[in-house]
């Protein structure tokens, strides 16, 4: 097929919103199987590996892609055109290995581009429409779905689709075909590349909350409780009594708010009387490179960059560095045990959360 034939087709697939829920048998819709011989097809779901042969020569964006990052798409190698089809850009490309470096290079810049994948099939089929399983011949065909390019040719999916299969069992054709994410856990050491801080995290007495040192020189977050808590609730006419005292700024049947200037725990209890208070202590976090020793009770964690190796259990990951932070404290140049959870596409994750 010519490359302007299949700017035609691609144009086609636009128009009618480039994802098409009909089936197809060698580019033309099964509509035509009616009667009898349709009556004896059988239509089922599978899930199979297959690997991406190829990508159409061709990139789809969103028609509101900004000026600027075409104009930089321009300046990359194998881009060839830019044409507007209604609510998409098609960007062509010179050759169908030119797709996986631009998706790539859009990837980075958060745009999200799609292309046209040829996935192919292995060379049998278990479908299944619940209530039946069936054998299906594929001829070690092909089928196209689309997809955001994030393997290259040669790579290994995963594929959720609906077959159409003849009642002897030969591959008709096939709609809504999918390459699927899925979720997965991969286990790793890590190296550690630094130390970039400590976290000390304090809590503060409530009668102490006004008694903090000069923290001008640290990144401080401070979450202070002025607040007194009813061990049970207060009834409406010692509400009416309590409320004047000049300390309260505010009270319900529940809790009382302190004037922020206001420590005396003595006066609160014996004003509060016969009536049992919990004061909640105050947060107190600090960011620091430096070792602290205040006179509350604390806990200390360490936050690390790490560096990742290239690949783990057979996954590609998509950072080379990571930031987490422990309790202990690990040397430079140490390893720290990771297992990091994400989206994955074949044999690729597409980003990870450590833990």
């Amino acid at each position: 097929m010519q490359k302007s034939d299949i700017i035609k087709i691609v144009v086609l697939l636009i128009a009618v919103g480039f994802i098409t829920e009909l089936f197809f048998f060698g580019g033309g819709q099964l509509d035509f199987l009616k009667g009898n011989s349709a009556a004896q097809n059988f239509t089922g779901s599978v899930i199979f590996n297959g690997t991406i042969r190829t990508y159409e020569p061709y990139l789809i964006l969103p028609s509101n892609t900004s000026v600027a990052v075409l104009d930089d798409l321009k300046k990359q190698p194998g881009f060839v055109d830019v044409r507007s089809q209604g609510n998409y850009l098609l960007i062509q490309t010179e050759t169908r290995d030119d797709v996986f470096p631009l998706a790539t290079y859009l990837l980075k810049k958060d745009i999200i581009p799609f292309a046209l994948a040829n996935v192919a099939l292995p060379s049998s089929l278990e479908l299944s429409n619940g209530a039946k399983k069936v054998n299906v011949s594929t001829n070690s065909g092909i089928v196209s779905i689309q997809a955001i390019p994030y393997l290259d040719s040669g790579s290994d999916v995963t594929v959720s689709m609906i077959v159409v299969a003849a009642a002897d069992g030969q591959f008709l054709g096939y709609g809504s075909p999918n390459i699927l994410i899925e979720t997965i856990k991969v286990p790793l050491n890590a190296t550690i590349s630094s130390l970039d801080y400590l976290v000390y995290t304090y809590e503060i007495p409530w009668a102490s909350r006004n008694s903090l040192p000069n923290l001008s020189a640290y990144v401080v977050q401070y979450t202070r409780r002025d607040s007194v808590i009813f061990a049970s609730p207060l009834p409406v006419d010692k509400i009416l009594l309590l409320k004047q005292l000049p300390y309260i700024v505010y009270i319900d049947d529940n809790s009382a708010q302190i004037n922020e200037t206001f420590t005396d725990m003595d006066k609160v209890q014996s004003d509060f009387s016969n009536t049992t208070l919990m004061f909640p202590s105050s947060d107190l976090i600090i960011r620091t490179n430096q070792t602290l020793s205040l006179n509350f009770s604390s806990s200390t964690t360490y936050s690390y960059t790490l560096q990742l190796p290239e690949s783990a259990n057979g996954y590609l990951l998509p950072v080379k560095n990571l930031s987490v932070i422990r309790s202990t404290k690990y040397p430079v140049g140490g390893t720290i045990e990771l297992v990091l959870t994400g989206p994955a596409i074949g044999n690729k994750l597409l980003s990870v959360t450590p833990s």
